[in-house]
C-alpha cells in the first residue's frame, strides 16, 4: 500500500536548460522605491500628503454626485456671418467687417480665459487654506478624516461651499459627520437656508469652545501667595529709595529706636 501511494504521487518536474543542466530560479529582486517629483524616495509621509491632495475636493465632488444635474445652459445662436454681397461687394467694408468680427471673438475668448484662470486661482487658494485648517483640526481629532470622509455623509453643494469658506469649516464638517441626521436635514434645504443653518451651528460651536475655556480657567488652582521679605527694611539701599520709600524706612528706624 505504501509503495502504491508513493508511486501515485507526481514528481515535481525539473526544468532543464538546453544543455541539460537544472535551471535555477532567478533571485527575487526587491522593487526600487518610488521617487517623488524632487527625485527623493517616497516615504509614508509623502504618500499621506498625496492622499490629502486627492481628498481636497472630496465634499465638493460628493455634493455634485448627489445633487440633480442642472439643466444645460441655453446659448443664443451666433448671428449668421455676412457675405460680400451684404456690403454690395465693397471689399473695403467687407474686410473691415471681418477684422472687427475676429477682434470681437478674440477679446471674448481672452476674457473667458482670464475668468477661468481667476476662478481656478481662487479655488486653489481656498483649497490650500482649508487644507491647512484641516491639518490643525485633525491633529486634535484623530478620527477627523474617518468621520468626514464617509461616503454616507449627506451633503449638498451649498453645504460644501459654506464649509470651505468658513474659518471653522473643519469643526463644522466634523460636527456634521458625527450627526449625519442633522446633515441630512440641512442637505434638503435651499442653498440660502442651508448656509444660514450652518452659520447657526458654527456660532454654537464657537460658544461651546469659549465656555469650555472659561470653565478650564475657573478650575485652575489659585496662584501661590506672595512671600514678603523677612527684613524688608534692608531690601533696598536707602540711597536708591524713592521719597515715599525713604520716609517709610525712616519712620521705622525712629520707631525702632524708641522701642529700644
Amino acid at each position: 500500500m505504501e509503495a502504491n501511494a508513493s508511486e501515485s504521487q507526481p514528481e515535481t518536474p525539473v526544468l532543464e536548460t538546453p544543455e541539460g543542466e537544472p535551471k535555477t530560479e532567478p533571485e527575487k529582486v526587491e522593487p526600487e522605491p518610488k521617487l517623488t517629483a524632487n527625485g527623493e524616495p517616497e516615504t509614508r509621509q509623502t504618500r499621506n500628503w498625496r492622499a490629502l491632495e486627492r481628498d481636497r475636493d472630496h465634499w465638493r465632488e460628493m455634493a455634485i454626485r448627489q445633487q440633480t444635474p442642472p439643466p444645460a445652459p441655453v446659448t443664443e445662436p451666433e448671428p449668421q456671418a455676412k457675405t460680400l454681397a451684404d456690403f454690395q461687394y465693397d471689399e473695403g467694408k467687407y474686410q473691415q467687417y471681418l477684422f472687427s468680427t475676429a477682434e470681437t471673438r478674440a477679446v471674448a475668448a481672452a476674457e473667458r480665459k482670464l475668468s477661468e484662470r481667476a476662478q481656478q486661482d481662487n479655488q486653489h487658494r481656498r483649497n490650500q487654506s482649508f487644507k491647512t485648517l484641516e491639518t490643525k483640526f485633525a491633529a486634535k481629532q484623530a478620527d477627523y478624516y474617518e468621520v468626514t470622509r464617509s461616503e454616507d455623509l449627506p451633503i449638498s453643494l451649498a453645504m460644501a461651499e459654506a464649509i470651505a469658506e468658513s474659518e471653522d469649516g473643519p469643526a463644522l464638517a466634523y460636527h456634521l459627520g458625527k450627526n449625519p441626521e442633522i446633515a441630512a436635514d440641512i442637505a434638503n434645504l435651499s442653498p440660502f437656508a442651508a448656509a444660514r443653518e450652518l452659520g447657526r451651528i458654527e456660532e454654537r460651536l464657537i460658544a461651546e469652545r469659549e465656555k469650555a475655556k472659561a470653565t478650564a480657567v475657573s478650575k485652575a488652582p489659585p496662584p501661590p501667595p506672595k512671600v514678603e521679605g523677612l527684613n524688608p527694611q534692608v531690601d533696598k539701599d536707602p540711597s536708591n529709595m524713592t521719597d515715599k520709600e525713604f520716609k517709610k524706612w525712616r519712620e521705622k528706624q525712629i520707631a525702632n529706636r524708641g522701642n529700644g
